[in-house]
């Protein structure tokens, strides 16, 4: 099954970083830490939304209304860049 051999590496490196966070770590290495925590996060939810939709165009799954918050997706995503924008010198701003 493609989705457990996709899932089951990024659940081992959500899961290392999360014991990862739990060690004396300097303020520079937690922030790396949180950082591949929140892509890894993104990158299953990605890898998740891709196996639905392979299940709605199959007709193996019917789609249902979800509430969800924006703001909060586009604080996730700009997580996952930030640091990166910031070691470029260039400061990201969200309007």
């Amino acid at each position: 099954d493609i989705s457990h051999e996709i899932r089951t590496p990024l659940h081992q490196i959500i899961g290392g970083m999360d014991l990862l966070g739990l060690t004396e770590l300097s303020p520079q290495q937690l922030e790396t830490v949180e950082m591949v925590q929140a892509s890894s996060v993104a990158l299953m939810a990605i890898v998740n939304d891709m196996l639905t939709y392979t299940k709605l165009e199959n007709g193996k799954l019917t789609p249902d209304k979800t509430e969800f918050a924006p703001d909060a997706l586009v604080n996730a995503c700009v997580a996952t860049i930030e640091q990166e924008a910031k070691e470029k010198g260039l400061k990201l701003v969200i309007t």
